[in-house]
């Protein structure tokens, strides 16, 4: 026996059998930790694909949303003021002023068939945004939106109010 093994067990009076045991021990200490670990990947792997899918369905939606805003600017485009409108009714012009909220259902339903129609027909239709400005609903006795009015002469020759179908709309826009 070398001198080293003959120190060795001296200062560590351990058979060989025990360090064989203890041996054994670390190894199986080692198999543990890579299970542990092994069983951590499958929720680490799953954790990431989730962030991965929630980050795609934030872009489709943000891009959902962009292009609803594109799609509702392009429909009051011709969008006036009340203090426009108003002088169009001082100027004793002939149009249809159509009241809406940006946050109405209905209008939604009504602003992509009614904005088209009275461009087919050839029609001044402006849309008039009266959300949060009570004085124009008082002023223009406005009950709720959407609501079409047709102005001439400088009177209300006509009202639509609600939700309608198109062929009401076409019928009152030929008028």
């Amino acid at each position: 026996m070398s001198v080293l093994l003959k120190i060795e067990e001296v200062l560590n009076p351990m058979s060989k059998k025990d360090r064989n045991q203890q041996k054994r021990d670390l190894k199986a200490q080692r198999r543990e930790r890579e299970l542990k670990k092994k069983k951590r990947l499958p929720i680490i792997f799953g954790a990431v694909v989730a962030a991965i899918i929630v980050l795609i369905g934030a872009v489709v939606l943000s891009n959902m949303y962009d292009e609803n805003r594109q799609q509702q600017a392009a429909l009051y485009q011709n969008e006036i003021s009340t203090g426009e409108m108003e002088k169009k009714i001082a100027n004793k012009e002939d149009f249809f002023a159509y009241f809406y909220q940006p946050n109405c259902e209905h209008c939604k339903v009504v602003s992509p068939m009614l904005m088209p129609l009275a461009d087919e027909l050839n029609e001044p239709l402006f849309p008039v945004n009266i959300y949060n400005k009570s004085d124009v609903w008082t002023e223009y006795t406005v009950a709720g939106t959407p609501t079409l009015i047709h102005f001439q002469d400088g009177k209300e020759a006509g009202r639509i109010v609600g939700e309608q179908p198109k062929a009401t709309f076409e019928e009152f826009l030929k008028k």
